[in-house]
């Protein structure tokens, strides 16, 4: 991911893990990178951040099942950010 992004935008320093507000900015970085990948090739894909947010994808594309949460998991994984329902949603297998 951070590689991506580099490529993308340059260099993203990273900040102390003690700095949340910090941290959460250089997290919604590095996801905004992917999101843009995925619009690249046409997928709209709005991956939450924080727990107030939602993900929300396309509804005319449906990637695998009935519910396409592991999208926006597998994004803030990659990212190194974990909201509070991801630990469920994975158990659940998403």
């Amino acid at each position: 991911v951070m590689d991506v992004h580099e490529a993308l935008f340059g260099e993203l320093g990273k900040p102390a893990e003690t700095d949340s507000e910090t941290m959460l900015a250089y997290q919604r970085s590095l996801v905004r990178g992917i999101r843009l990948l995925l619009a690249i090739v046409g997928i709209p894909y709005n991956v939450a951040c924080t727990d107030d947010e939602s993900d929300d994808g396309p509804h005319y594309l449906m990637f695998e099942g009935l519910g396409d949460k592991w999208v926006g998991l597998g994004v803030r994984n990659a990212c190194g950010l974990r909201l509070a329902r991801d630990a469920e949603e994975e158990w659940e297998g998403a």
